[in-house]
């Protein structure tokens, strides 16, 4: 579960790598984040190569999570770290590659918003 002060690892080419949730987008009053949940955070560590500010605050989104999740099916589903993509104002992909596993119910949900004129799966 993803609560506010959650440390998060970004998974595109954005240039930041760890971030820090500091409010939750998922609804009124809710106090964990799952799968498909927007986030506030803000960058405390970037990579040095990359132009990202630090400290900038952003949008994201989550797309992995470490606590295990049941499908309608019947089957679990869980993740070895919690991550997620970095968003600009307009609700768009700052970074133009997605480099881990997206889960399908992101997917089906989101794909029509997020990845829309992107080609980005390697």
């Amino acid at each position: 579960m993803i609560t506010v002060e959650s440390k998060l690892y970004v998974t595109d080419n954005s240039g930041a790598y760890k971030v820090k949730c500091i409010r939750l987008l998922s609804g009124l009053r809710k106090k964990a984040a799952r799968i498909g949940h927007f986030l506030i955070i803000v960058v405390p560590h970037r990579k040095a190569t990359y132009k990202y500010i630090s400290q900038i605050i952003n949008l994201s989104i989550l797309i992995t999570q470490k606590k295990m999740l049941k499908r309608p099916m019947g089957y679990y589903v869980n993740y070895f770290e919690n991550r997620c993509v970095i968003l600009n104002d307009n609700g768009e992909l700052i970074g133009t590659k997605i480099l881990s596993i997206l889960d399908l119910r992101l997917l089906a949900v989101w794909s029509f918003r997020l990845f829309r004129n992107k080609n980005f799966f390697i």
